[in-house]
């Protein structure tokens, strides 16, 4: 949490995520063989561990080398052009070398007389490759610029910058600004605690003491909203999260953000080209099969093989439940973290005093560096859950074998919502009339009602879930697949 600017900060880690992913993608592409055997378990286990050993070894050198030459510019202590100039011709450098060199192979392609591509010539041939290249570029000149801007900071002493908001929030570094933030939001709070306790404790005008009890009840109540979805993100767009409340958002947390932003995105445009890519499939597989002469295997091939609008549908509904997932998860990993700070804060999460807790804190305080990578892994693995129920249901729904008992299952299933939410209302209603708290207003009519839940409701679920499992067998019984 050391930086200049957070806005390079997040686009150095953008720039190493697209040249780690270019890398290890054309360093997949090479066999390199540590042992060589035949096959066999303690070969593979060999194998498998020399290439995640490799993998991290190879990313850690890359972001060695990568990050550490672009971070001098960007260091808030340092005050010298050298740091800048080095971060500078490192950014285009490591941006424009890689992307000339593979820009001119891949003019080349093909590069053998015969005409027939190798594996590294179709990578650089697909279009998420060259749209990577063409971002790695890009970040990598972006950078420069940026650490161009910081040239005049140098030139400019704190002194004058503080003098105007405007020259503040242009030659100041970001972590400074945060940091007096912080410091004016703890000068607030502690004015504010010291008007309450003189508030609280005051004499009246005969001198006569009043104690803090009475005083209590006589000002009454006073409570302020603190956390929550929309209150987090107005206090951010406000600027009262660090000036009023003295929450700092650190760059671990805007680097999962960013993440997850980039996971999402790219998601959504890998499902929506699957999708159009499967659609187009299954609408050449059909016009084959139809072409074919008339036959039992043609009509049930044709009778099994989806429609192409089956698979838009099904894509279609579940990459929007997908996305609604992700934007929510977005949305609530800011939210989430300053209510933990405000937990911390009040005393409701243990820190000090917990005699459980302390000593794991102070012994895995490096274990906040896998935040970044857990927000990525669960938008990922949220995404994909909600994008697999969502487009499964659809795509059962609309298929012409499964459209049937999928049809009868839904009936069933809103049969048996609208008899559990009958039952609740029911519930409710006696509640309210016949119970108070732990004790019953009306002792025979509670009676009564008890009897009718257990003996009623009881029984009614037990008829329910036997009709569940007799339409279950039936419906398998007519089901496509038990007649193929």
């Amino acid at each position: 949490d050391e930086y200049k600017s957070i806005a390079y900060l997040c686009g150095t880690w953008v720039f190493y995520l697209l040249g780690a992913a270019g890398s290890m993608a054309l360093i997949g592409l090479v066999d390199i063989q540590v042992v060589q055997c035949s096959g066999g378990f303690l070969c593979n286990l060999v194998q498998q561990v020399w290439s995640w050993l490799a993998f991290g070894l190879m990313l850690s050198l890359g972001g060695f080398l990568v990050v550490t030459p672009l971070s001098l510019g960007n260091d808030p202590h340092r005050k010298d052009l050298c740091g800048v100039i080095i971060s500078v011709v490192w950014a285009v450098s490591f941006g424009t070398l890689p992307y000339s060199l593979l820009k001119s192979y891949a003019e080349g392609i093909p590069h053998s007389p015969d005409g027939v591509l190798t594996e590294i010539e179709t990578l650089l041939s697909q279009p998420y490759f060259k749209l990577m290249a063409v971002l790695f570029f890009v970040f990598g000149l972006l950078l420069a610029l940026k650490m161009l801007l910081e040239i005049p900071m140098l030139c400019i002493p704190d002194s004058v910058a503080k003098t105007s908001p405007v020259l503040s929030y242009l030659f100041i570094p970001s972590s400074k600004r945060s940091a007096a933030a912080t410091k004016q939001a703890a000068t607030r709070k502690i004015n504010r605690m010291i008007g309450q306790a003189r508030t609280m404790h005051f004499k009246t005008q005969l001198g006569a003491p009043v104690s803090a009890l009475d005083q209590y009840f006589l000002c009454g109540q006073t409570s302020q909203s603190s956390g929550g979805l929309f209150w987090t993100w107005k206090e951010i767009f406000s600027g009262r999260l660090v000036n009023t409340h003295g929450v700092w958002l650190h760059s671990n947390l805007l680097i999962g953000q960013e993440g997850q932003v980039i996971v999402l995105s790219f998601g959504l445009a890998l499902g929506i080209w699957g999708g159009i890519q499967l659609g187009e499939s299954l609408a050449k597989q059909r016009e084959a099969l139809e072409q074919e002469p008339p036959s039992y295997l043609r009509d049930q091939s044709l009778y099994f093989t989806p429609y192409p609008w089956n698979v838009y549908v099904s894509f279609g509904v579940g990459l929007a439940i997908a996305g609604i997932i992700g934007a929510s998860l977005l949305a609530l990993y800011i939210p989430s973290t300053v209510a933990t700070v405000m937990k911390l804060r009040t005393g409701v999460i243990s820190t000090f005093q917990s005699p459980t807790k302390f000593g794991v804190y102070r012994t895995a305080a490096d274990t906040i560096c896998y935040n970044a990578g857990n927000m990525v892994y669960a938008v990922i693995g949220s995404t994909s859950l909600f994008f697999l129920l969502g487009a499964g249901a659809v795509f059962l729904l609309v298929w012409k074998p499964t459209q049937d008992f999928f049809i009868n299952l839904i009936g069933w299933g809103l049969g048996l919502g609208i008899t559990i939410g009958l039952k609740f209302i029911l519930t409710k209603c006696t509640r309210a009339n016949f119970q108070e708290a732990l004790y019953r207003k009306k002792p025979r009519s509670a009676n009564f009602t008890g009897l009718w839940y257990v003996l009623v409701l009881h029984y009614l679920f037990d008829i329910a879930s036997f009709y569940y499992l007799q339409s279950n067998f039936s419906l398998a019984s007519q089901s496509p697949f038990s007649q193929v």
